[in-house]
This record gives C-alpha cells, sequence and structure tokens, in this order.
C-alpha cells in the first residue's frame, strides 16, 4: 500500500478485484533446492514419433505426473516438447532419463543440456 500511495483498505480491495478476474492466479513459496536436495537442474529436448493428438495428449499427461518435471513446454521447431528438470544429483537424473523418460511409448529422442550455473531466473512477470 505504502509504495502505490495507498491506505490498506483500497490496496487489499484491488488485489481482490485482481484475484477475482484471474490476473492473480495463486501464491507460492520460494524455496532453496540445495535444502531439498533438488540442486541438479537440466534441460531436455523432446521429440515424439509422431505428433498426433494422442501422442501429444499422452506425453502432456505423463509430464504432470512426473515429480522431477519442473516445466514441460510444447515448442514449435526442430523438436516437440522443452523440458526443465530437476534431480538430487546426476545419479537421479540417469534414473530419470532411463526408466521415466525412455519409458514413454511415443520418445523418440531426447537431447539434455545440464545446468553449470543459474545466471538469472526469475518469478515475476514485469508489469508496465
Amino acid at each position: 500500500a505504502q509504495q502505490v500511495g495507498l491506505s490498506p483498505t483500497p490496496c487489499l480491495e484491488r488485489v481482490r478485484r485482481l484475484e477475482k478476474n484471474g490476473y492473480i492466479t495463486g501464491y507460492v513459496a520460494l524455496v532453496d533446492p540445495d535444502k531439498l536436495n533438488a540442486n541438479t537442474v537440466a534441460f531436455i529436448q523432446v521429440s515424439l514419433t509422431s505428433t498426433s493428438t494422442r501422442n501429444l495428449q499422452n506425453f502432456s499427461e505423463q509430464m504432470q505426473r512426473l515429480e522431477e518435471v519442473e516445466s514441460c513446454h510444447m515448442v514449435a521447431g526442430g523438436f516437440d516438447y522443452l523440458l526443465k528438470v530437476r534431480c538430487a544429483d546426476m545419479q537421479h537424473y540417469q534414473h530419470f532419463l532411463g526408466e521415466e523418460l525412455a519409458a514413454i511409448n511415443s520418445v523418440a529422442q531426447t537431447h539434455t543440456y545440464v545446468v553449470i550455473e543459474e545466471v538469472k531466473s526469475e518469478t515475476a512477470i514485469p508489469v508496465t
């Protein structure tokens, strides 16, 4: 309220209106991945055997079930999906890749990029 020059009551009303209108969809806590033993991050390009509607829906459903998958995006270009996965270590990642991701029938090929250093990671969307 102080930052926008309003008293708390009108500020709270505006926040509630933003929630009601769907601009604010939820609240999260940011946690330290090191303390949760989840500090190995990798991006994986995934190509499917076919981009039929059934394959796309099946893959999307599978991604929802895998706790290591932090984000999954269907993309246009040279592959079909870009995953961001978070694991405890490389051994955990190897298990995820070989036993979880490779077990999905529609996965044809993957390419992995392991993060060495996180340079910037924002969760906020700039409001102008």
